[in-house]
Order: structure tokens, then sequence, then C-alpha cells
């Protein structure tokens, strides 16, 4: 049974309809869901699943832990957090990119490498699109996302 806060709904609801100004198929379409899922977001106090609540929290420019609790920090920041990447560079990561990074952690490794798969599968698509095709340097991180995901995604 899916978590309920009704105090999620009303922030949502207010978000979506008067400072984003959609309507919920709209709201749907942005955020790559169905609008039923979006009524029972906004009208029904659902709390979705935690990839669809990064998602959401990425189209409304709201961090998760505002969407969810209403805190005072609205707006998806730096969460402070300092993550190093594979060549061991360090770098700050938002909080939506370190709440992603716990669910992954927490994850098996069947699901961890489903996603990976996954992940590389769409930026390998996204790699024969015609306007990356024009845009280097749009091609050259793609082109490391897919190296780096089957990478990850052979060593799970």
């Amino acid at each position: 049974m899916a978590d309920k806060n009704p105090d999620f709904s009303t922030r949502l609801s207010e978000i979506v309809l008067n400072e984003l100004k959609m309507n919920k198929q709209e709201f749907a379409e942005l955020v790559g869901i169905h609008i039923n899922s979006v009524t029972n977001y906004l009208e029904r106090g659902v709390v979705p699943e935690w990839h669809i609540l990064l998602k959401i929290s990425e189209a409304t420019k709201k961090s998760v832990d505002f969407l969810l609790r209403g805190s005072a920090a609205q707006e998806t920041r730096s969460s402070g957090k300092i993550r190093s990447d594979a060549g061991g560079e360090k770098r700050r990561v938002s909080e939506t990119e370190w709440t992603f990074l716990q669910a992954l952690r927490n994850m098996d490794s069947l699901s961890q490498r489903a996603i990976f798969l996954l992940a590389g599968s769409e930026a390998n698509r996204a790699l024969h699109e015609r306007e990356v095709k024009k845009d280097k340097r749009k091609k050259e991180i793609l082109e490391k996302a897919v190296k780096v995901l089957s990478k990850a995604a052979s060593d799970v």
C-alpha cells in the first residue's frame, strides 16, 4: 500500500497549479508519468516511489525534503555532501543526486545492475538524436556516460 501524506498533496498541488500554472496532463507529460498517478499525488495524498519523487523534484525545482516535509529550504540546492567521482575529483552533489546515490547504495546488486543498464541504454539512445549529433559537448558527455554505466553494470 502506498504511503499517504495530505501535506505532500497540498504542497504539490500549490506548486503545479499555481506556481507552474500547469494542468494535470501537462505535469504528467513533464514528469513522464501517467495522469492517474498525478491525480493520486495531487488529490489523494499518495506519496510516489523514490524514483518518481526524484523526477518531481527536478521538474518542480523543489527539494525532496520540501515536497515531503515542507521545510524552509524550498529550492533544489547543493546538499553540502561531497562525493568523489571516478577520477577521484571531489564535488558537491545536489540533494536529488545524494538521495539517488543513497537509494542506489541500498539496492540489491541485481537492481543496481538493472538501473545501470537502463540508464546506459537511454544514454546510448540519446547519442543518436539529431540535436546531440550536432552538439560536440553533449555527445562527449553521453559517450562518457555510456562507458561509465556499462562498466558499472559489469562491475556489480
